[in-house]
């Protein structure tokens, strides 16, 4: 009966257009990642333009924008246009990025500059040979370089925006590094938010085809021993919730089982995905093969 009734004002709730849209303005990155298969759909020579944008970004108008996809946004050098566009017509936007191609004060000013609200930088691992085991290439002190620099822009704008969110994706390759980098985040940067994305192995193309060689016990000793610095530090993560549901990660992550839940999504209610191609799909999750 409650599954019915959510159902049916799900349906009679739904706004004419999606409020929160992903756009991929580009299909190229400049990293191989080990649980990526963009390169297998993606020609790497798409780059949106501003009038591309518009095209895709008018008849919506949605109420938050993320300007990523498949692919690493810093590539499109019309990127601040982009944003600058959006938030001029009262998007709330948001990037992902892996923040490598940063190279000057100039251009993280231009980025804050935008009114981009929330920058998102993904960093999986706390020493060269652990991040490039993930990322393929060792440019971790280029990302916390980078990190810095965009801080120093936000001090000399006086800016409290875009907001950083730092995303550590947990893998066998770097679990061991989770209480070094809270400490990281705790003495070296501004920034006091971090999130943890759990790796599903059924949602991901390693491409090394293997399970991880790793202890359910020592992993979860890890999580929580770094959950435990974050509280003492006072960093935010979602930690808390990874802990909680343990178990559920695990078995899909060292099994390659899909997660089983009973909730039902709500996402494809309210977002939509549009591929660098012109594909659009209900989720960023469909966003490969699809």
């Amino acid at each position: 009966m409650i599954k019915n009734l959510i159902a049916y004002f799900s349906r009679s709730l739904r706004p004419a257009n999606p409020s929160s849209v992903n756009f991929e303005v580009n299909s190229n990155c400049n990293l191989d990642c080990v649980m990526c298969a963009r390169a297998e759909y993606r020609d790497g020579r798409t780059i949106w333009d501003l009038a591309q944008f518009k095209k895709a970004f008018n008849p919506i108008a949605p109420s938050h924008v993320a300007i990523h996809g498949y692919s690493e946004p810093l590539l499109n050098k019309n990127l601040p246009q982009l944003i600058s566009y959006a938030e001029d017509n009262k998007s709330k936007t948001t990037i992902t990025t892996n923040l490598i191609l940063l190279k000057s004060i100039d251009q993280a000013l231009e980025i804050v500059d935008s009114g981009l609200k929330l920058l998102k930088i993904s960093i999986d691992g706390n020493s060269e040979d652990v991040y490039a085991q993930v990322r393929g290439v060792k440019k971790l002190a280029v990302v916390k370089e980078n990190i810095n620099i965009v801080e120093k822009a936000k001090r000399i704008r006086n800016s409290n925006l875009p907001l950083i969110r730092l995303s550590y994706t947990v893998t066998h390759y770097n679990y061991h590094e989770l209480e070094d980098f809270i400490s990281y985040v705790s003495n070296e940067t501004e920034q006091g938010v971090v999130f943890f994305q759990m790796l599903l192995f059924s949602d991901t193309h390693l491409k090394e085809n293997k399970w991880p060689i790793v202890q359910k016990e020592v992993f979860y000793k890890a999580i929580v021993a770094a959950k435990n610095m974050a509280d003492k530090k006072k960093i935010k993560t979602n930690l808390d919730r990874v802990v909680k549901y343990f178990d559920i990660y695990w078995s899909a992550y060292a099994v390659g089982e899909k997660l089983q839940s009973k909730r039902i999504c709500l996402k494809p209610w309210f977002s939509t995905f549009i591929a660098s191609n012109g594909d659009v799909m209900p989720c960023d999750l469909l966003g490969l093969g699809g």
